[in-house]
């Protein structure tokens, strides 16, 4: 039995066979109903099992364990599991091994296992063409932190989370999941209980997973750790097959296609630390892009720092590296993932599933109300290939929403979700920001280029503005296949009668001056709301026509407001801060769409409102002459 931890399964109350199979097995019935139907239920997870991978079911005989109320709301209790295994090792039945007291403190960890059963051939010979019944499951699961099923918290918000799976599983019953029948005959095997999925290894290896299929598509959502905001993803039936197989199920009689989020957690991730994620993070220097990503994945879900990041990783089945490998892989990813560092081997994934949990569930939610019929699969999803497009949209509504949730700085409504299928930008497009300039300008430049250079134009026209010619510069980074990139584009609101002023051109690595986009026609202002850029490190009113060498190297946006009397260049972040200060140095406090407006004007005054004043000036009395300090200034 040394092999049996991390081999068993634990014994489950979910089948239960009739009081007929009993007495076909020569049982003696039990004496009250709960205990023929916990005898019921072990004679079924033994049936079952045998029908399947033919593992051990393990149980405990520990009052302490048992204490915990494991199978709250069922009639499993220890003496019963007990007297019924008992029972059926007595009649030949089954197999049986009892663990000694006091083993889960043995110093060999292989030798903390429990006490198991698994059964033997003459049990389902004896049943028959007996038919073992499914047990209504409970919709929610509470484990503790050592994967064990515990109660589940009596609480209001314990109850709003059963009656949110429970709709789910009354929307999910209405489907008709099945087996494609023109799916290869090779790759499926059907047996009493049990529906087998071929899968082929890269190194041309197979192996056979299988299934528990229910008469009704329904899932059940776990919790861990005791704590309804750990974990909480969905399970179905259909996630015990290979990906391969999935995509030869069919939904109310439509093929299925799989639509998932790419480096979720990694975006995730960047949301808390404010930053946009818009590049691979598991592109690692040197190293292969599975690598990259099982080793970013894996440290985020470890703990104990890197180290336990790499002990992680070598802890991995299929893992052959050698150690010094795995560490530099792990230092590499994180040397590229330096913003969210300090999380590589913190735990933090099961934190990240209770969010992912949570969007799963507004995913479903939006599908429904479409009218979309759509499986989970943790944090992807499989609609009929003809609503693909759509569940993508609900995806990249539900992900921009959860990262405004976490950091609205990381808001961004006009750029697509990176999603694994998503179709792929044309590449004869830019994908950076374009760069206007005019009488008063309002800019959104590019970060500057590697070359010193510049590289050849392309005129376009921009459909939005036919009467605006817009040269953009083709000199973007090459676009990654798998996400879908959109171009920020300036929109063009009311002319301007201001005269027109010189371009500010963004200081490139070169120490080119010329503008890298221009406007044919002039008095063009682009609106308000257009996107501006943390602010910038050099003096609050710089010279315009002087290149600043200390400008950061970041996307942003410069406005420029001219008047008459008080030039300005005043960087706007966004998106707009919730204050600002006044003439006097006074903290305004307030929504963005108020402070906008007053911002604006005090810009075109020649006031910095985003800098609080060093030294703000001292208030006079009213009527006291200028020069008049009152007493205790």
């Amino acid at each position: 039995m040394q092999s049996l931890r991390g081999q068993d399964a634990p014994f489950s109350f979910r089948y239960a066979a009739p009081e007929a199979a009993i007495e076909a097995l020569g049982l003696t019935l039990g004496r009250t109903k709960a205990d023929r139907a916990v005898q019921a239920g072990v004679i079924a997870a033994a049936a079952i099992e045998h029908d399947g991978d033919g593992r051990w079911i393990s149980y405990s005989r520990s009052h302490d364990w048992w204490a915990a109320g494991r199978y709250e709301g069922t009639p499993v209790t220890m003496r019963r599991v007990i007297n019924a295994v008992e029972g059926l090792a007595k009649a030949g039945l089954v197999e049986s091994f009892v663990q000694m007291p006091g083993a889960h403190l043995l110093s060999n960890e292989a030798e903390r296992v429990q006490s198991a059963f698994r059964a033997w051939p003459a049990l389902t010979n004896r049943l028959g063409d007996l038919r073992l019944d499914p047990v209504k499951r409970p919709p929610v699961v509470m484990k503790d932190e050592n994967g064990n099923r515990i109660a589940f918290p009596r609480t209001e918000r314990a109850a709003r989370v059963i009656r949110e799976v429970e709709d789910v599983n009354q929307w999910l019953k209405t489907f008709d999941v099945r087996v494609d029948p023109k799916a290869d005959p090779a790759n499926w095997k059907r047996t009493a209980y049990h529906l087998h999925g071929r899968k082929v290894r890269k190194d041309g290896s197979e192996t056979w997973a299988c299934t528990v299929p229910t008469a009704a598509a329904q899932v059940v959502r776990i919790f861990g750790r005791g704590r309804l905001d750990r974990h909480g993803r969905l399970y179905g039936w259909w996630q015990g097959l290979p990906k391969d197989r999935r995509g030869e199920l069919l939904i109310n009689g439509e093929i299925l296609v799989e639509e998932d989020f790419s480096a979720l957690h990694p975006t995730l991730l960047y949301a808390m630390r404010g930053i946009r994620l818009d590049f691979d993070p598991y592109d690692a220097w040197g190293f292969p892009r599975q690598y990259g990503k099982w080793a970013l994945n894996i440290a985020v879900n470890a703990d104990g720092g890197l180290k336990g990041a790499v002990d992680a990783l070598m802890a991995k089945p299929d893992w052959t590296e050698s150690r010094t490998y795995t560490r530099k892989l792990v230092d590499e990813v994180a040397k590229r993932n330096e913003p969210i560092r300090e999380f590589l081997g913190s735990d933090a994934g099961v934190r990240l599933m209770g969010i992912d949990s949570r969007m799963a569930l507004d995913v479903l939610k939006a599908c429904r109300k479409a009218d979309i019929p759509a499986l989970p699969v943790h944090d992807s999803f499989m609609p009929p290939a003809s609503k693909a497009g759509q569940v993508r949209a609900i995806m990249g509504e539900v992900l921009d929403r959860t990262r405004v949730t976490i950091s609205p700085r990381t808001s961004v409504s006009s750029t697509l979700p990176f999603l694994h299928n998503a179709p792929l930008a044309d590449p004869s497009l830019p994908s950076l920001p374009v760069e206007v300039s005019g009488p008063a300008m309002v800019a959104a430049p590019a970060p500057p280029v590697s070359t010193p250079s510049p590289a050849p134009a392309s005129s376009i026209s921009d459909p939005r503005t036919p009467a605006v010619a817009l040269t953009r510069t083709l000199a973007p980074a090459p676009l990654q296949a798998p996400y879908a990139v959109s171009i920020a584009e300036p929109r063009i609101s009311t002319r301007n009668l201001a005269p027109a002023v010189l371009t500010v051109p963004w200081a490139s690595q070169g120490g080119s001056t010329e503008p890298r986009i221009v406007v044919s026609e002039s008095g063009l202002l682009t609106s308000s709301w257009e996107a501006r850029a943390a602010p910038s490190t050099s003096s609050p009113f710089p010279d315009p026509l002087t290149l600043s060498p200390t400008l950061p190297d970041l996307r942003c946006a410069l406005r420029l407001d001219m008047t008459d009397s008080h030039p300005a260049v005043v960087a706007i972040p966004n998106p707009h801060p919730c204050r600002i200060y006044d003439l006097d140095g006074t903290e305004v406090r307030g929504l963005p769409v108020m402070l906008r407006p007053m911002a604006e004007a005090l810009i075109a005054q020649g006031h910095d409102p985003y800098t609080r004043p060093t030294a703000p000036p001292l208030k006079v009395a009213p009527g006291l002459p200028s020069g008049i300090v009152p007493r205790g200034a």
